[in-house]
């Protein structure tokens, strides 16, 4: 399907061969010194001014070097699907645009709280247990905690109370010694 719909772009576009065509450059570009083979022709092979951009698809001359194998015609008939195909490669670049856009965006902004919840998530099969077990040790430690703070409270209260009870002994109770 994929080698059909290939083959009938190159059919519209009138295009035999693999080879990438030579980078478009804008109009009065001049490529850096240090400019890297594989971006294009090298400083020298480039003129000093570029020419203006082309014409649109249905107003640029056929040239009949690039393609002897068709006619005027044929070149003419194809000029309308050439332009939908190109305005609908144009659309779906600007999509495919924004989408990187916004991903880079949204990559600088950091992990969302979805993304930092997958990543704490349990991983292995056994990790929910693991983490019941825990979490009943804590439990346990939390109560062991609680019963040595109340027996230490006890033990100051009754403390003070013996205090209390040196510095001002109690009185007898008369009823007491009645019986």
């Amino acid at each position: 399907m994929s080698r059909r719909a290939l083959t009938r772009i190159k059919e519209i576009f009138g295009l035999n061969s693999d080879v990438p065509p030579p980078p478009r450059r804008p109009p009065g570009w001049i490529p850096p010194q240090n400019w890297p083979p594989d971006h294009g022709p090298a400083p020298e092979a480039l003129p000093a001014a570029v020419a203006p951009p082309p014409a649109p698809a249905a107003a640029q001359p056929r040239k009949e070097a690039q393609h002897p194998e068709i006619t005027r015609a044929e070149w003419e008939a194809r000029a309308r699907p050439r332009q939908l195909l190109e305005n609908l490669l144009r659309r779906m670049m600007d999509a495919c645009r924004e989408q990187i856009d916004a991903l880079l965006k949204e990559s600088v902004q950091g992990p969302s709280p979805y993304e930092r919840a997958a990543e704490i998530a349990p991983t292995q099969p056994n990790a929910l247990l693991l983490r019941r077990m825990q979490d009943s040790q804590l439990r346990e430690v939390r109560r062991l905690t609680n019963m040595l703070m109340k027996i230490k409270r006890y033990e100051r209260r009754m403390a003070a109370i013996e205090e209390d009870e040196k510095i001002c002994p109690p009185e007898p109770d008369p009823m007491a010694d009645a019986a």
